[in-house]
This record gives C-alpha cells, sequence and structure tokens, in this order.
C-alpha cells in the first residue's frame, strides 16, 4: 500500500503489526541512545527516554571522546529532536514526528500504539497511515525512527 491519501484511512491487521514493529524499534533505538547520554539513568519507558534526551540537547552534553577530548557541536550543527523534520515528496507532507517533546509530552503515534497494543477491541482502526482527528499521516512512527 502506498502512502497516499487514499490509502490514510485504511486500517488491517498489517498495518498494526507495522505499528507494533516501527514503535517497539523506537522503543529499543532510544533506550541505547540514552544509555550513552547517561550511563547511570533510568530508561526504562519513552518518559524516561524524553527526559534524558530533551536534557541532553539543552545542555550540550554529548559524551563522544574525539582524540581524548570531549565533542564540540558547533552551534549550526546543533538540533532539538523536536524540531527535526521530515519531507515526504510523494505526498507533499512534511512530518516533525517528535515535536510534542518540545511541550513535555509524547507524540500521538505513540498513544495511538499503546491504544492499539493494549486495548485493541477499542482502538484498532487506530492501525492506520492517517490520524483521523488530526488529519496527519500516522507513518510518523516509521519516521521518528530514522529520526533517532
Amino acid at each position: 500500500m502506498r502512502p497516499e491519501a487514499s490509502s490514510f484511512q485504511v486500517f488491517s491487521i498489517e498495518l498494526a503489526h507495522l505499528l507494533f514493529a516501527a514503535a517497539s524499534e523506537v522503543d529499543t533505538v532510544a533506550k541505547c541512545v540514552c544509555q550513552i547520554l547517561d550511563p547511570k539513568a533510568k530508561c526504562e519507558n519513552i518518559d524516561h527516554y524524553r527526559k534524558i534526551i530533551t536534557q541532553a540537547e539543552e545542555e550540550q552534553t554529548y559524551p563522544f571522546v574525539m582524540e581524548e577530548r570531549k565533542l564540540k557541536v558547533k552551534p549550526e550543527h546543533r538540533h532539538s529532536i523536536s524540531e527535526l523534520s521530515v519531507f515526504i515528496p510523494h505526498c507533499n507532507v512534511q512530518l516533525v514526528p517528535w515535536q510534542t517533546w518540545a511541550t513535555d509530552t509524547n507524540p500521538d503515534w505513540w498513544h495511538s500504539y499503546n491504544k492499539v497494543k493494549h486495548q485493541r477491541n477499542d482502538y484498532f482502526n487506530q492501525a492506520t497511515l492517517y490520524k483521523r482527528v488530526l488529519r496527519k499521516p500516522k507513518c510518523e512512527t516509521l519516521i521518528s525512527l530514522g529520526v533517532l
């Protein structure tokens, strides 16, 4: 199925599996990023990931070593995860999958993932490429993985 307007409202078990797989990978990668940023921190869920990653951005603490000195990131190369966007030309859509972290909340796609995962009887219709209420593509789950 192509990510285009005609298929945005389709929901299926295959899309649910895609949502589960992508969100699960986000969970794994975010945990790894957090363990690098703060090895002593408790990183067990997305609320912890949000706190650790946004705090590292604010404090500009990047624990990577280059030639025995701390990595310095030039101001023009500093980006907040909540500001990173991805453009999908085929759909003419620009997505900012982590944008809600700027307001200390988790993304809508993460809430959909948990609803479909834990309350599938009530929320199976959220296993789509398109979030009906917000009128925005739900493929943000996949995009967010690339941003991480």
